[in-house]
């Protein structure tokens, strides 16, 4: 019996010992998980910063454009409140491209659409110039609270081109008197973003290689 009890009072004195090196043994394991959660969430926000500092040319690579020949055109906010940007860029098959960039509330740009390829079929020229359109809001009216609120909605049509021989100036009457115009030009490169608040049907009237060449602007 003296026995037994000297062997219960050993066990007795050592639960606390086991306590405390399992306390101690949580307390590590519990750090060491803090530690790895913490050392994964650093990498995963520095390659997050990385991706969307670098996002505008990575997003031009993967639609197969060249990131190192980009020319800001346009930037404006669509109807989402996403920031959009149109610039001048080229492919391997294409001098001029003009790309419709969008970035998402994550900050993260996007490739929305392009300008279409100005290749005839069976040709090598481009017929500049190269051209994208795009629309949005562009406000509302309202008198009486609960009455009719029309939105209004703006249109835009770029060109964009380098085969200009002297200043782009347009003939009296080849713009229609309800689109706004603004030429930007820097020697034989130029660009003409034209804007209209009513329907979009005005733009398809305008035939704008054919108005430059009448005006004897660029070289046919």
């Amino acid at each position: 019996m003296v026995w037994k009890a000297k062997l219960f009072s050993v066990f007795i004195h050592a639960i606390p010992d086991f306590q405390i090196i399992a306390n101690k043994q949580g307390a590590f394991f519990y750090e060491k998980t803090c530690i790895v959660i913490i050392s994964i969430l650093t990498i995963v926000i520095i390659v997050c910063s990385i991706l969307r500092m670098n996002s505008f040319s990575l997003a031009l690579r993967r639609a197969g454009l060249n990131p190192y020949d980009v020319i800001p055109l346009e930037s404006d906010f669509d109807a989402n409140g996403d920031e959009i940007k149109i610039i001048k860029s080229s492919s391997d098959k294409q001098e001029i491209v003009l790309v419709y960039m969008v970035k998402n509330k994550m900050g993260f740009w996007s490739v929305g659409y392009q300008s279409p390829n100005p290749h005839p079929e069976g040709e090598l020229d481009e017929i500049q110039p190269v051209y994208i359109g795009w629309m949005g809001p562009a406000g509302t009216k309202w008198y009486n609270i609960g009455g009719d609120t029309p939105f209004e909605m703006e249109y835009h049509l770029l060109y964009y081109g380098n085969n200009a021989i002297k200043l782009i100036e347009f003939l009296s009457g080849q713009i229609p008197n309800n689109v706004a115009v603004n030429i930007q030009q820097a020697g034989n490169e130029y660009s003409i973003h034209l804007i209209h608040f009513d329907v979009p049907d005005v733009f398809n009237n305008i035939n704008m290689p054919s108005l430059l060449l009448e005006a004897k602007c660029i070289k046919e």
